[in-house]
């Protein structure tokens, strides 16, 4: 099978696995796949016959057809794209745009460049693609001053354990607005992750909402910057989507290096969303 052939066959997964999760009365969906190194986000725009909507029937997953279609069209050399935009009409009409430049500040931010350089290797490396892999080791290296970092500090949650958190909504308020929230199931948890290894691409402090099943059903990522992503089965910002795998328990991830989880109540998570700027899910 030629490589042209295969592209196209993992284009028709792709929009086959959209068409599965829009509702009924979509129009348009637009997805946004970025991916460099080891870092990967979506952002989805979903056009309903009532105007713009985030409500898929099911999580939408960075799928590993995307991640092929990367492989497949690498040109040895000059490297493979950043930015795939896909757009897809109820009519069947698909249209397909790939970025091999620069993406938006926003994005080199937290891009793994580094990473992509070595998994597709360029003959000439782009300045851009250098002064982001230079500040990423300036970073790592313990030079704060190459990025603005907001300090998250720990906030009694009127319970045992502390919450880190940053968000636009004052932490007293939040929980104020939050005081009266029930899960929609007993079975569901929450957990906070507090990461040492956090860098440009990976948080440093990740919130939870699990499902009985143990996947997510929303999440809030907070970055050394100050950059802030939230996810939930119907919507994203930031970059953020869900855990395509199922969460462990708070014990399980905390076993890992650099991590340490806690369970936190259904109040704190949701006190979490409203400062973060988070809606009605």
């Amino acid at each position: 099978m030629s490589d042209i052939v295969r592209q196209q066959e993992l284009i028709d997964l792709t929009v086959e696995s959209l068409w599965q999760v829009a509702p009924v009365d979509w129009t348009e969906i637009e997805v946004t796949y970025k991916a460099a190194g080891a870092s990967r986000r979506l952002n989805t725009q979903l056009r309903t016959m009532n105007g713009f909507s985030d409500k898929f029937d099911d999580p939408i997953f960075f799928p590993s057809s995307v991640l092929e279609l990367r492989d497949l069209m690498y040109v040895p050399g000059l490297g493979t794209w950043f930015t795939f935009q896909l757009t897809i009409s109820c009519t069947g009409d698909v249209i397909t745009e790939f970025d091999y430049d620069m993406p938006d500040e926003n994005s080199v931010a937290w891009m793994d460049f580094e990473g992509d350089l070595e998994s597709y290797p360029r003959n000439t490396t782009p300045k851009w693609m250098k002064e982001a892999i230079e500040r990423g080791q300036s970073l790592r290296d313990g030079d704060e001053n190459s990025v603005e970092v907001v300090d998250l500090q720990p906030r009694s949650s009127g319970t045992d354990m502390n919450c880190i958190s940053v968000g636009g909504i004052e932490q007293e308020r939040a929980l104020m607005l939050a005081s009266d929230f029930v899960p929609g199931d007993q079975s569901w948890r929450y957990i906070q992750v507090l990461s040492a290894l956090g860098s440009r691409i990976e948080p440093i402090l990740v919130f939870s909402e699990i499902l009985g099943g143990g996947f997510e059903r929303r999440r809030i990522e907070f970055y050394r910057d100050g950059h802030v992503g939230l996810a939930s089965r119907y919507r994203t910002t930031g970059g953020t989507s869900l855990d395509g795998d199922p969460i462990e328990s708070a014990s399980e991830i905390s076993e890992e290096v650099g991590l340490t989880a806690l369970e936190i109540s259904a109040v704190e998570f949701q006190a979490e969303w409203i400062a973060a700027g988070g809606w009605q899910a």
